[in-house]
């Protein structure tokens, strides 16, 4: 969980093929400027499946708003 207000930023892979972790947080940094920020971050850590497709997608997108909820965000 994060402070209001906390400077964010992200370091990515620029392999053509990344994992749906890396898509959703690329599309979070980019909408957390016109959004109230960032305030929790899940850590993926491991060998990320990068041929998930669209439930791969699914599947991290229902991760961050189970953390959203569980924090209350």
């Amino acid at each position: 969980l994060l402070d209001e207000g906390t400077a964010v930023a992200g370091v990515f892979t620029r392999n053509r093929f990344c994992a749906a972790p890396v898509q959703v947080c690329r599309e979070h940094l980019a909408s957390a400027a016109s959004v109230k920020g960032v305030r929790a971050i899940v850590i993926n850590t491991g060998n990320a499946n990068a041929g998930t497709g669209e439930d791969g997608l699914a599947r991290a997108r229902s991760t961050c708003l189970a953390l959203a909820g569980l924090l209350g965000l």
